[in-house]
């Protein structure tokens, strides 16, 4: 068989993903029965993140937002992501910290795993450090029993698709799910519990009833617990502002909008990401010698480095390349490994 580091994968995915566990230091975690179940993630960029968690955690001026996202749904596995901001770089940007690859959407899965992954980036309830999540309750429900005082805060993007799906179920037109979700928005921004309070009855007046039965029994509780500015203004992430996206525009861009990506055998997702991880963990490095895409803040200019002769970096594909390099139909090598 073909070195993963050198070639193309083989078309037996499940077979070349085990030899990938065996041959590059990223799966943590595969099974195979009942269902297909992957954990996955980079010690370095886990080190990295046990360092911002841990600055974060003594300095409540550190906007750090950490997020739990399914990004997209392979055409047989379900793809979640933790992310988080690295606080040091100018712009705070948002990289991949670990996966989780599942075929069955089952809340144990996301248990076993927020169970592994937490202490292993050392989060405590005790740090206050925000966790954006989706609103299913398997995933509520899995962190509220790894970790029941666990600081979770319910995205904005979810919020907005549930209106979407609500509206292209009732036949609304375009106008009346942008009313909608404008009121909801103005829901969200309530500063106090009270002033919530009118403006949910302001609204209601205003929902058809098959609308407000919707928001009754599957939105309000998550929105006004999880989502509402009374709450969230708390944490330094949120100050002026209720909860926002999960994940910023890039990232978005590479994994949840890419429809290459669904369209990967296991095998070459699994590889995809572990480049993808590569590209973060050699670009924060080079940021420390004021180098490549990054760039640290005055305010972390202590972390600056001087390159020497000696300074080098291994080759590593940027962004852009990765879905090209992995896809199993196209048939070069490998060039950058």
């Amino acid at each position: 068989m073909k070195s993963f580091k050198d070639h193309k994968m083989e078309r037996d995915e499940i077979f070349n993903a085990i030899e990938l566990a065996h041959e590059v230091d990223f799966i943590r975690y595969f099974q195979l029965i009942p269902d297909v179940v992957v954990f996955a993630w980079s010690k370095e960029l886990l080190e990295v993140s046990k360092g911002l968690i841990n600055m974060a955690s003594k300095d409540d001026k550190i906007q750090q937002l950490i997020s739990y996202d399914t990004s997209f749904y392979h055409e047989e596995y379900y793809v979640t992501c933790i992310m988080m901001r690295n606080t040091t770089l100018e712009s705070n940007p948002i990289f991949p910290v670990a996966f989780l690859i599942h075929n069955g959407e089952v809340q144990e899965y996301h248990k076993m795993f927020i169970s592994e992954i937490l202490p292993c980036l050392k989060l405590s309830s005790s740090q206050h450090i925000p966790l954006a999540v989706d609103w299913r309750k398997g995933v509520i429900g899995a962190f509220k029993a790894v970790m029941p005082n666990i600081s979770l805060v319910l995205g904005r993007n979810h919020i907005l698709k549930s209106i979407d799906l609500w509206g292209r179920s009732a036949d609304g037109t375009k106008d009346d799910v942008q009313v909608l979700k404008d009121n909801i928005e103005k829901l969200r921004n309530s500063e106090s519990v009270e002033e919530w309070k009118d403006k949910h009855e302001e609204f209601r007046r205003q929902w058809s009833k098959p609308f407000s039965n919707y928001f009754e029994r599957y939105l309000h509780q998550p929105i006004f617990q999880y989502s509402a500015l009374f709450y969230t203004k708390k944490f330094p992430s949120f100050l002026e502002k209720a909860s926002t996206n999960n994940v910023d525009d890039k990232l978005d861009k590479i994994i949840h909008n890419l429809s290459e990506w669904e369209e990967l055998p296991l095998d070459c997702l699994l590889l995809g990401l572990y480049h993808l991880q590569l590209f973060y963990v050699y670009e924060f490095q080079k940021a420390q010698f004021g180098l490549g895409s990054f760039t640290l803040k005055e305010s972390f200019n202590d972390l600056l480095r001087q390159p020497t002769e000696h300074t080098q970096f291994p080759a590593y594909m940027s962004v852009e390349n990765i879905i090209k390099i992995v896809k199993p139909e196209t048939p070069e090598l490998v060039s950058s490994l």
